[in-house]
């Protein structure tokens, strides 16, 4: 189980879906962020890259669009090491 929260310039990134594309082993997991920025939910322990993308949530396309674009696909230059119970922060800045 994990838990984390998303921001950029400080301010939580809410509305989104956050998918986590493993460098090591694995397969990708797309967790969604609730309005506050947060989200939870079951990763192998391991390397990610991440990304953002659309949400089913009625504001995703306005909140996608406030974030920058670099951050619609994955990159092997943006990684995060996953460990059960550590939380997870993604500062899209």
């Amino acid at each position: 189980s994990v838990s984390g929260k998303v921001s950029q310039a400080g301010k939580p990134v809410g509305d989104v879906l956050v998918s986590f594309h493993p460098l090591d082993k694995g397969h990708v997991v797309s967790l969604p962020v609730s309005a506050d920025g947060t989200f939870a939910g079951e990763l192998i322990s391991g390397n990610y890259s991440y990304y953002v993308g659309k949400s089913p949530a009625k504001n995703s396309a306005t909140a996608l669009a406030k974030v920058d674009p670099k951050y619609y696909e994955p990159a092997l230059d943006r990684s995060i090491a996953v460990e059960s119970g550590k939380e997870i922060v993604l500062a899209l800045d």
